[in-house]
Formats: structure tokens, sequence, C-alpha cells
């Protein structure tokens, strides 16, 4: 039977729970704090790939890089995802959206030395959004269907997703309506 890894939204314990059906409507209880939350509200986790030699030449060369896991947009995901939406971010304060696109989606805040390729405006001036603060990668799967993964940017300022804080290790499944607040920023990821 697969499993399914996710983060307790309570204390942020990496979970994995069985893939049934009715999953969506269960609820689990965290092994480390005892709390128990409906799965539906629990960030999902996709736990970064080992990279073998023997990837390197059933996917191609270019299908991983060394120390990264991009994801490299070839026209075929282009073709599977072309009705497909993809998602954006709204910021809550001002209701401005930023649009994400296929492949990697740096996010930062706003700053002329900046290379987010998505940059918020700081509005607090409190400069607790990083320039480089989170990546969200857009990807189109085998079944056609467009998946958006948040994980953080090697920064010193926490990533909230749903109200978990997410870690470097962390790959989080982003869902239509989930809540993410980037430093003292907070935005809504909308499909």
């Amino acid at each position: 039977m697969t499993t399914i890894t996710i983060k307790c939204p309570h204390c942020g314990s990496v979970l994995k729970v069985p893939n049934q059906p009715g999953i969506e409507k269960a609820i689990v209880m965290c092994s480390n704090c005892k709390e128990k939350s409906k799965f539906a509200d629990c960030p999902k986790v996709i736990l970064k790939p080992k990279q073998t030699d023997s990837d390197a030449t059933q996917y191609g060369p270019n299908a991983f890089k060394s120390g990264d896991d991009d994801h490299t947009v070839t026209p075929a995901d282009l073709n599977r995802a072309s009705n497909q939406p993809i998602g954006k971010l709204v910021l809550i304060s001002s209701g401005a959206a930023f649009q994400l696109k296929m492949g990697n989606n740096t996010i930062g805040r706003q700053a002329s030395n900046s290379t987010a390729s998505i940059q918020i405006p700081d509005i607090t001036q409190k400069r607790q959004m990083s320039r480089q603060h989170a990546i969200i990668d857009v990807v189109c799967m085998a079944d056609g269907n467009i998946r958006h993964t948040l994980r953080n940017w090697k920064n010193k300022n926490r990533t909230l997703v749903g109200g978990t804080e997410v870690t470097e290790a962390d790959r989080i499944v982003l869902i239509n309506g989930q809540l993410i607040r980037m430093g003292d920023i907070d935005m809504r990821f909308t499909v």
C-alpha cells in the first residue's frame, strides 16, 4: 500500500498515512503531539528524490541538476497543461495578484538587487520577507494535471502554509485557497 506524507498542522511533525479510499475525509492523529486533525487540513509534503546514476540515464542528462531539483519544462508538458489553469498568489492586504508560470517561480521581497521572478512589495517596511524567500514549482504531471509545490528557500525568515512552518527540506503541494505567510506578508494561493 502506498503512503502520503503530510505535516502536522499543530507541531510540524512529518507523518506518513496510508493512501486509501476516503482518506480526504479522514481524521489523523499526530504520533508526536497526539493532536487530531482533518487530513484535508494537513499540508502535503513531497520528499525530495535522491538522484542516482540510473536517473541521469533514464531521464536524460538535463532532467536532474546537481544539488537542485528544478523541473525542466518540455514542449510535451506545455501541450498537456494547455487546458489546465496555473495558480497565482493574491496579497490579502491589497488584493494584488501575481501570476505563476510553468517551471520554477522564485518568490521574494521587491528590492533593486532582488533576482526573484515574482517580487512582492514590502508593504510593512520591516523586511521580514527575504529577497529570495521561497520557490513554487509548477509542473505538469503525467496525467495532464498541474501541480504547484512550495519549498522554502535558504533564508532566515519563516514561511508558513496553512499556519504550519515550512522547513528547507519540505515540499508542500499547494491547494486552492490555501493561506501562505512569507515573513510578515500574507497571501492566498488560488487556481
